[in-house]
């Protein structure tokens, strides 16, 4: 395999770079584009097979929804009679010679019985079974409730006072021949059942759905039963599929075939279409071959001119390479320059220009290294001793408590320990009881110059002295409660650190009852601070130094370690850093 490897290295490096560049033209372009095109042709045919499927789909909801609606209608006719008092008074007996039961009848209720009928042509009849023998029959509409089949009738006693069913029947030769929905019909206080609702609806009523899927078209419409059985509708004309079952049905399903289905859950029944790609694409099919011819025409053509265009490249840069290979240490000759300004010109240009700069390099080597021995000597000239400066601030401090000035030298004790925390600790790691001294240091010097303005206290310190933290991690933050809070409020604040922890979690709380901020500001800050730093957010907003502290400790501490604010304006702000437990920095 190595030797294998080696050989085809060692016949590339004899090739000419025009010779390189057809081989890798049909390798990495020519190759690769009609492969792809290919995969792509197929992924998009397969992609316009989803979506015609998923189009399919949605045609069959609204068409169902369609059909939803009429058979609504027709449920919605037991409310039309359960809340009719002449319909519940005569099947409850009320009226008590058979007289007035024919009057009431025809007064009341047959007018509303015929307009129910007459008002929808694919409602065939209503008819009600009463459960009282007192109650006088009406022929074909009002009959005794044993003349309802006794299978339906279980199916009928089953149901809650608020539930109906639909019922279908089929035969052999003619399908579906019609469709029942029974519900019962109670008193006015749903306690006794009075009769059972019985409303017939022709087999027309699917019409308009099959329209709406295409049945009169190329598509193949087919109506199943619960127990996967097809359907035969009389407007349907004859399907090449009528007599498969089901799982023939599903097996149609391929890239020539699509394949819907719908469950109508009211009628526990099922549709499913069955529709020809080619029947859809024919005329897309019909030109796949002819614009497949074009394209590999044009591609063709496109490489031969390719060729044309790679030689005049290669030969430059052939013309260019050999001159290169004739240049030597004592012999920095430029490149004859032909004027051109493309990329190769660009690239003589380049190439003149950096042996013009060796020359003169060469030159100036010595008076650099001078220079640079000159500035390193300035910048160590330019070097403070830290120990002068703590020095000048002890003395300071010893002047104060001499001359009894306790606040002058409580402000020099404590900038000489911030001064020495800042400028000699040569890690950037320490303990955070360490921190919390240091912003201790840094409170009591304002709290001297603010006098009665400020006021702080710290709690948790004892968890502090088991935890590791990069420096500088809680005085930008208690810096912005000095300078933001104060500037927003006259009154007097008080700034609050504690630390407190959990099984995850150190938590240090930073809170002060100052300004605060707005929503938006705070808006603005929390969003910037769920993104990794940014260096062009300005610093004097207050979120440069929270977000340089975020960073930090995710970095520092880990997984799930974060900075959370909250505020109110005029209220105060409330920061808690969350340090994760499970690093070796935290041993508590």
């Amino acid at each position: 395999m190595g030797r294998n490897i080696i050989s085809v290295k060692h016949f590339f490096s004899g090739v000419s770079i025009v010779k390189k560049m057809i081989i890798g033209y049909f390798c990495i372009i020519f190759l690769p584009v009609v492969t792809f095109g290919i995969y792509y042709y197929n992924q998009m045919s397969e992609s316009m097979m989803e979506s015609v499927v998923m189009n399919r789909q949605q045609i069959m909801e609204q068409a169902y929804y369609n059909l939803k609606v009429d058979l609504d209608h027709f449920e919605s006719l037991y409310h039309l009679l359960q809340y009719n008092y002449f319909v519940i008074d005569y099947l409850n007996g009320f009226y008590e010679t058979d007289s007035e039961s024919v009057y009431n009848y025809l007064r009341y209720i047959s007018p509303l019985l015929l307009f129910s009928v007459s008002g929808n042509p694919n409602l065939a009849s209503i008819k009600i079974y009463k459960n009282k023998d007192e109650v006088f029959p009406i022929p074909t509409q009002i009959v005794k409730i044993n003349e309802l089949n006794t299978g339906i009738k279980e199916k009928i006693d089953k149901l809650k006072p608020n539930e109906g069913i639909w019922i279908y029947e089929t035969e052999d030769h003619a399908g579906l021949t019609s469709l029942y929905y029974y519900h019962n019909l109670y008193d006015n206080s749903f306690i006794e059942n009075l009769g059972v609702l019985e409303i017939k609806v022709s087999p027309s009523v699917f019409k308009p759905f099959f329209k709406a899927l295409g049945a009169d078209s190329h598509w193949e419409v087919y109506l199943l039963t619960e127990q996967e059985d097809i359907v035969n509708l009389a407007f349907v004309p004859p399907r090449p599929n009528a007599n498969k079952d089901i799982s023939d049905l599903k097996k149609l399903s391929s890239h020539s075939t699509v394949f819907n289905r719908l469950r109508i859950d009211k009628l526990k029944m099922s549709v499913v279409t069955i529709g020809e790609v080619n029947e859809m694409f024919g005329d897309i099919k019909s030109k796949e071959k002819v614009l497949a011819a074009a394209i590999f025409v044009l591609l063709l053509l496109l490489s031969f001119i390719y060729y044309i265009f790679a030689s005049s490249v290669a030969k430059r840069l052939t013309r260019l390479a050999r001159h290169m290979r004739s240049v030597g240490e004592n012999n920095l000759k430029v490149y004859p320059d032909q004027g051109n300004e493309d990329e190769i010109g660009f690239l003589t240009s380049s190439y003149n220009s950096m042996v013009r700069r060796i020359e003169e390099l060469i030159n100036n080597i010595h008076r650099a290294e001078l220079l640079r021995k000159e500035a390193a000597f300035k910048m160590l000239q330019a070097q403070v001793k830290p120990h002068f400066l703590y020095n000048t601030l002890e003395t300071i401090r010893m002047m104060a408590e001499a001359k009894n000035v306790p606040e002058v030298a409580e402000i020099a004790y404590s900038f000489g320990q911030l001064m020495r925390y800042s400028l000699t600790s040569s890690h950037d790691e320490i303990q955070l009881s360490k921190e919390l001294e240091m912003v201790g240091n840094y409170l009591k010097i304002h709290q001297i110059r603010l006098r009665n303005r400020l006021r702080f206290e710290m709690d948790g310190i004892s968890i502090a002295d088991c935890v590791s933290c990069p420096r500088f991690i809680l005085q930008p933050i208690v810096e912005n409660c000095v300078v933001h809070g104060l500037s927003k409020t006259r009154r007097p604040i008080e700034i609050r650190i504690g630390i407190s922890q959990d099984d995850t979690f150190i938590v240090i709380t930073v809170e002060d009852n100052g300004g605060g901020m707005s929503h938006s500001k705070l808006s603005e800050l929390r969003y910037t601070l769920s993104k990794p730093a940014d260096a062009t957010f300005q610093a004097n907003e207050g979120g440069f130094g929270l977000i340089s502290v975020s960073e930090r400790i995710k970095i520092y501490y880990g997984s799930g370690s974060r900075l959370e604010m909250d505020s109110e304006e005029g209220k105060g702000t409330t920061i808690r850093l969350f340090l994760n437990k499970k690093g070796d920095d935290v041993d508590c």
